[in-house]
């Protein structure tokens, strides 16, 4: 799995077959300030958070 700058709503809902919960994730992540909304359609991982939740990607295998 590669986490990369941005991505947008188009990818998320191919990624995850259009399910609700996952923008509504999303929602909550942006309010956390974990994910910052760019545009109405394209997201990023907070700067600082990025190296952390890699980190804990990679704990917990998903990424290698």
């Amino acid at each position: 799995m590669i986490i990369h700058g941005r991505i947008k709503n188009q990818h998320i809902e191919r990624l995850f077959n259009g399910d609700e919960w996952v923008l509504e994730t999303l929602k909550e992540l942006e309010k956390s300030g974990i994910v910052i909304k760019r545009s109405a359609s394209t997201f990023v991982l907070d700067r600082a958070a990025r190296p952390h939740i890699e980190q804990w990607l990679r704990e917990i295998k998903i990424l290698n």
